[in-house]
């Protein structure tokens, strides 16, 4: 019911959203929603800027059915209100029951019930699989999230961690780290959205791939980006192998020199990492690269996490003295940081028991750059730079698996 904390839990999902009217039997008190209708307009992403994000403006209604149970429903009110567009996008009621349990646990079940006109929504002939099977705007995407990020909050609180390498961070540091993550992931889930806010523009040149640019000026002085207009490229790819196979290939530090064009000839290491939860796989890590021996060319942050419905690698360029502040313990809201990464969801889900499987991907690549050159326009000579190492590095990446280029 509170706007901050939903988009903050759900910003993979949610790329914006807003409260236009509350209604409320009472004033909440603390956290107490019971009766309250709030009346929202909201988008709803899948990480692709190929893939037009879903806005529907709604009821989310809050009612305590019992002592420590809750259920709170989200339905579209598109037709009782005059829309200017053909709506292409409803939700049906959906929501969750709450259910508090002993030791601070609780119980949810979750429904998301949508109906989609599949002649006003458009849908890239890549993500139709995917997007029907239920994984990319349904219950188990949702609750996914939640899962992650409760789990996220008990890494914070955390004494200690877990590592693989056994090298352990002193306490200030490691908050540090996990907080300058948080914010580095979060930031490129808005990165690659295609919401109204990110007007992306087609590079067009000829090619295999539809790779997109959008340019993101630092207009509020945020000191957490570069002083200047840095600039993203993407674009959505099929590979055909399954998503744990690229997951741990474009996760692993062994593998960065191979598709990364600037690690090429490298030493990459894996420093020190930090895992969150039980599965190895989700972990923020502290990659070196070394040009030489004892010559250090850049430190990367990395946070990679695991899940059947959607996987992400993302990570960032520190600088040696940015890190060093970091794992001192320093505020890393001060450190500027341009993420990049990748975002893998299967081809083709199918159900196989309780897990999800799929014989093949679909992968998103961002990059995040500086570039002096781009004002409010990317000019040409940085179009062909883009689509260069664009292109290069997606080959790289099918080259890996042995994908037959054309």
């Amino acid at each position: 019911m509170d706007l901050e904390q939903w988009t903050y839990v759900f910003s993979d999902i949610v790329a914006r959203a807003a409260i236009l009217k509350t209604w409320s039997s009472m004033e909440p008190v603390g956290g107490n929603y019971n009766g309250t209708l709030l009346v929202m307009r909201a988008e709803f992403q899948i990480p692709s800027p190929i893939v037009e994000t879903r806005e529907s403006c709604f009821g989310r209604f809050c009612k305590q059915l019992a002592p420590y149970t809750w259920g709170i429903v989200d339905v579209s009110l598109e037709d009782l209100f005059p829309y200017p567009l053909p709506v292409g996008f409803r939700r049906k009621p959906s929501g969750c029951l709450i259910q508090a349990s002993p030791n601070d646990l609780s119980k949810v079940i979750w429904v998301e019930h949508m109906e989609v006109d599949q002649q006003t929504i458009m849908v890239n002939e890549m993500y139709e699989a995917y997007i029907n099977s239920g994984l990319a705007f349904g219950a188990k995407r949702w609750v996914s999230s939640l899962v992650r990020h409760c789990t996220w909050e008990a890494t914070l609180m955390a004494m200690s961690c877990s590592t693989l390498n056994g090298v352990l961070l002193l306490q200030a540091g490691r908050l540090s780290v996990l907080k300058l993550a948080e914010r580095m992931t979060k930031s490129f889930y808005r990165n690659v959205s295609s919401s109204k806010e990110n007007p992306w523009v087609k590079i067009p040149f000829p090619g295999p791939q539809d790779i997109r640019v959008v340019v993101t000026p630092n207009l509020n002085d945020d000191p957490g980006r570069p002083p200047c207009t840095s600039v993203v490229f993407a674009t959505s790819v099929h590979v055909p192998t399954n998503p744990k196979h690229l997951f741990h290939y474009l996760r692993h530090e062994k593998s960065r020199n191979k598709w990364d064009i600037l690690s090429y000839g490298h030493v990459i290491t894996e420093l020190s990492c930090i895992i969150n939860g039980t599965d190895s796989r989700n972990r923020v890590s502290i990659i070196q690269v070394n040009s030489a021996p004892r010559r250090i060319e850049i430190f990367y942050l990395q946070e990679s996490f695991f899940d059947a419905s959607g996987s992400y690698i993302v990570f960032a360029p520190v600088d040696i003295y940015a890190m060093a502040v970091v794992l001192r313990g320093g505020n890393p809201d001060y450190v500027a940081i341009l993420p990049s990464g990748f975002a893998i969801l299967p081809d083709r889900p199918r159900m196989n028991g309780e897990e999800d499987v799929a014989d093949g991907s679909i992968l998103t690549v961002a990059l995040n750059i500086i570039d002096h050159s781009v004002t409010q326009r990317v000019p040409f000579q940085s179009m062909v730079s883009m689509h260069r190492i664009m292109t290069e590095t997606v080959a790289s990446i099918k080259g890996a698996f042995k994908i037959q280029q054309f």
